[in-house]
């Protein structure tokens, strides 16, 4: 696998389908710079291309060659190029020869990850994440507070994990916040559950995702947690300045 020298993205994108091949056929893949090569895969950047995550892959007798109008646009070729392998230990993939072009229709395309009410190990959401951009999509939407449970390290504020990341009742039928029965015994999220240095654990490719704070979520969770936040009993939202800014 070769792509151009001095190029950290590129370099990452050779290593990801280096990993996914071997993965696929149980073989290790050299990993290497230059601009082409007999037989080799080979991944470079092509101004032509007009869409930014725009690609083309060309398979033929002289090798496969992986274009993209930009790093991102390569990466896809790689996702396209990964469905084509078949899964079978010990193997040596045998491609027919074919041209691609492909891009996408939306710049935009997300897909929701809730840990909040069902908690994922890092190693779980990294799967999730590598599912995520088989299907081409290039957005996560990460849903990592709400009622249930807070679910990302913030040291400025420790009580926010050690205390509301874990929860023994919650609303359980929606109509009850409606009826005045706010809570319900639901089972969920008694253990202590969060991600500590998130930036640290999925940095890299890792890291491209949108983390949501839910403001309904936020307030109910560190109103139990952080001192001071609370002006009422049921409501977090206040207007002075020190509460205000918690929420900033």
């Amino acid at each position: 696998i070769v792509y151009p020298g001095e190029n950290e993205a590129m370099r990452h994108n050779a290593l990801f389908l280096a990993d996914y091949l071997k993965a696929a056929t149980g073989r290790d893949y050299r990993v290497e710079t230059g601009s082409r090569g007999k037989k080799n895969v080979t991944l470079q950047l092509d101004s032509s291309i007009k869409n930014p995550e725009g690609y083309r892959v060309n398979v033929s007798a002289s090798g496969v060659v992986i274009a993209g109008a930009s790093e991102a646009g390569v990466f896809y070729g790689i996702q396209t190029l990964r469905k084509a392998i078949p899964v079978k230990a010990n193997s040596v993939p045998v491609l027919t020869a074919v041209g691609i072009e492909d891009e996408p229709r939306f710049g935009y395309r997300g897909v929701h990850l809730d840990v909040c009410r069902h908690f994922f190990t890092v190693d779980e959401v990294k799967k999730f994440i590598d599912m995520m951009v088989l299907h081409n999509m290039n957005r996560l939407h990460w849903h990592i507070t709400d009622d249930q449970g807070w679910r990302i390290e913030i040291k400025k504020y420790p009580e926010l994990t050690t205390v509301s990341s874990r929860r023994t009742e919650t609303v359980i039928v929606w109509r009850f916040l409606h009826a005045g029965a706010s809570t319900g015994n639901s089972g969920l999220c008694r253990r202590t559950l969060y991600y500590r240095d998130p930036r640290g654990r999925f940095a890299g490719t890792y890291a491209g995702g949108i983390g949501r704070v839910s403001v309904f979520g936020v307030y109910r969770r560190s109103v139990r947690s952080v001192e001071n936040v609370g002006c009422v009993r049921r409501s977090a939202l206040c207007r002075e300045r020190q509460r205000v800014d918690f929420y900033r």
